[in-house]
């Protein structure tokens, strides 16, 4: 069964996946707290601001905002889909250098994490963009 992206029954799932994949996650070394809002969300209740928080002993996606991130990106709710399914660490960077993906806060950690994520993440990125495609529509 699939559920639109950020769909209440799409966050459970994201939430079960999170369980799951936190070993594979957490020994990666990054640090970061960012938040992220999404414009132009389809769905009336869907939440448009998620976080994430990744250090030595958290690996965190989750729906809200964090008071004290690095970073603050916003992006539309159609490209958030489209780089999270697809699991492919590359396409922020351009989407960022062309104005796709706004950034407030510490560039530099942001783009440590997408390094981090692109190279000794690759595995995990591709596996969460694998198991994202079987439940989202």
């Amino acid at each position: 069964m699939s559920f639109p992206f950020l769909s209440d029954p799409w966050i459970e799932r994201c939430r079960a996946m999170r369980e799951e994949l936190y070993p594979a996650v957490h020994h990666l070394g990054v640090d970061i707290r960012m938040n992220v809002s999404m414009t132009d969300c389809p769905l009336d209740d869907a939440p448009t601001d998620i976080f994430v928080e990744m250090s030595a002993d958290k690996a965190l996606f989750e729906v809200g905002r964090l008071p004290d991130a690095d970073v603050d990106l916003t992006v539309s709710y159609t490209l958030a889909k489209e780089i999270l399914m697809s699991g492919n660490m590359d396409r922020p960077l351009h989407e960022i250098m062309t104005g796709g993906i706004h950034v407030d806060g510490d560039f530099w950690k942001l783009l440590q994490f997408g390094g981090v994520m692109a190279t000794d993440g690759a595995g995990v990125t591709a596996e969460i963009g694998r198991r994202l495609s079987e439940f989202t529509d």
